[in-house]
Parts: structure tokens; sequence; C-alpha cells
């Protein structure tokens, strides 16, 4: 059966189908829906391999969108920005921001997650064309979550941090549009955005042999090879992911803090802004107040004011 695409108009059917292959084949299927032609708001769900939907992809299926149930997935941020409200340029700094502030707290729980592990997704031409809002989605690759269930408690824990923008109703029982992939009907196909945050870029197409392995590595669900952090309930063996944001109690490596901090462009150490926040991040720690006060002191020094 994983030689072709299955087509189904009930999810609840194509779920069922999806479990039970899961079960009988030793081939990895996933889940996936797509809008249909003529019927407002009609979803077409889909059972395949990656590589039979990437083909669907390449011949001209562009409204692809990933499913889940209670799947493992990696976290992901959907983010929308209203246009009235703010310019291009200023939401890259925003989208900037919340990824270091969460790589800060991701590698304080000893995780390794560095930004070339983060795939950044916009509407194309988005920089250039008048729209009503600017789209992004982040997707942490490695930063893997038991279920949605968990994602979302997740970033209840991550709510210390400005996540202005970013739509919580997507962890649930719901889909995440792919890369290259637009919604029907619209030309706004989601495209990588590389960004550069100190002197690393986030992930991008070069860095593959094949446009489709980059595509496959841009997928929340596909976490083989990768291992769950974040469980829904965590127990005592995992107590540490209970609370990312609960940094009182915890040992952090301030080295690795430091190393991270000077790799942020000038402008986190020239505008009161982001640099205040830096400070209340290093303060937060409640470690070696010594230590922290002389990372501050050398961060601050970045500074050409």
């Amino acid at each position: 059966m994983a030689s072709k695409l299955v087509y189904y108009s009930k999810k609840a059917d194509a779920v069922s189908y999806w479990k039970q292959q899961s079960i009988d084949t030793d081939i990895t299927l996933y889940l996936f829906q797509m809008d249909r032609e003529g019927a407002k708001g009609a979803k077409q769900f889909i059972v395949g391999t990656l590589d039979l939907i990437w083909d669907l992809i390449k011949n001209g299926k562009n409204n692809i969108y990933e499913s889940w149930e209670d799947n493992p997935i990696h976290f992901g941020l959907d983010i929308d920005y209203p246009s009235a409200d703010t310019t291009y340029s200023d939401v890259l700094i925003h989208v900037k921001q919340i990824i270091t502030n969460i790589l800060i707290i991701v590698n304080q729980l000893d995780l390794e997650l560095n930004i070339e592990d983060i795939v950044i997704l916009e509407n194309d031409n988005q920089s250039k064309e008048d729209v009503s809002k600017y789209s992004f989605h982040i997707i942490f690759r490695g930063l893997v979550m038991e279920s949605y269930i968990a994602a979302s408690k997740f970033f209840d824990d991550l709510m210390g941090i400005d996540l202005e923008g970013c739509d919580k109703s997507i962890y649930r029982k719901t889909c995440f549009r792919t890369c290259f992939s637009s919604k029907l009907g619209k030309n706004k196909v989601l495209v990588p955005l590389v960004l550069q945050i100190g002197n690393k870029k986030t992930d991008q197409e070069n860095n593959y042999e094949t446009l489709k392995e980059f595509w496959k590595n841009t997928l929340i669900c596909n976490v083989e090879d990768y291992t769950v952090v974040y469980k829904e309930n965590p127990n005592d063996d995992n107590e540490e992911f209970q609370d990312p944001s609960n940094k009182l109690n915890k040992t952090v490596d301030l080295t690795h803090i430091e190393k991270i901090l000077m790799l942020l462009p000038n402008k986190y150490s020239d505008e009161y802004f982001y640099w205040s926040k830096i400070g209340m991040i290093l303060r937060n720690l409640n470690q070696e107040p010594d230590k922290s006060l002389e990372i501050f002191n050398t961060f601050s020094k970045k500074s050409q004011k």
C-alpha cells in the first residue's frame, strides 16, 4: 500500500487507516490533508510516504498541509502580524528576538539546539507586496514534543517571553501548511526565509543535496532519528522539562549563555529595549550573580554607543 497515496473524505477514516498501517507495515507513513476544489472549507485527507507527497507538490498540487493526532512533533510557531501595525523590517527583528529567547531557555535545559536547526518559512513576496498581514512558520527541529498537547504546555511555559503574534490554536488536532504550499485559490506560497542571528544562519535549501530533502526537514511531523524531549506529563526521570521557564532551581551553563549572547547582532547591545531584556534574563537566572553581572558587562561593551 505504500506504493501509492490513499485518499479519504473523512479524517476519522484516514486516521484509522494510518494507525493500522503503522502496526502492519515497517514503512513510515504520514497524515496530510489538502483543500478540496469547489467545496469551501472541505478537506481531503491523504495517507502516504513523504516521497509520494513531495511528488504531489512537485506536480502542482501545492495546497498541502501536515496533519497529526497524538504523534510526536517538532515544536513550531505560527506567527501573524497585521501589516497596519508594523513594518516588515520591524517584524523580522521581533522574529529574531523570539528565536533568541527560546534558544536561551532551551539551552538552559541542557538541550542542544542551534540556530542552524531552525527553519523559517514565510509567504513569498510579502516583503515587497501590499499585504494585510505578515505570516511566518518557525520550526525548531530537534525540540520534539511528545504530542500536540505537550507542545501546548511548552508554549504556555514560554509565556515569560514576548510571543506577540504567535497563534496557540495550532496546538490541537489541526494542521500546518507545508513549505512550497499555498492556500487554495490564493497565491501565497510558503517559502524558506534565511535569517542571520549573530554569525549563524537558519537552515536553508543550499544545505541539502536536493530540494526534496530540504522539504522533508521542514516538516514538524518528520521526527525520525529524533528523541522526544518534552512530555505531556513529565515524571521524575525527566523532571527538568516540567517548566522550561522556571530557571530558579536549574544549573545553567553560564559560559554557554555567554557564547549565545556574543553571537547576537549589535542592536541587542545598542538599543535599550533589547539590552534591558538581556539584563533581566541574566538577573532571573539567580545563579552566580557576580558571574552573570560580568557576562552582562562584557555583552554591554559590544555596544557602539
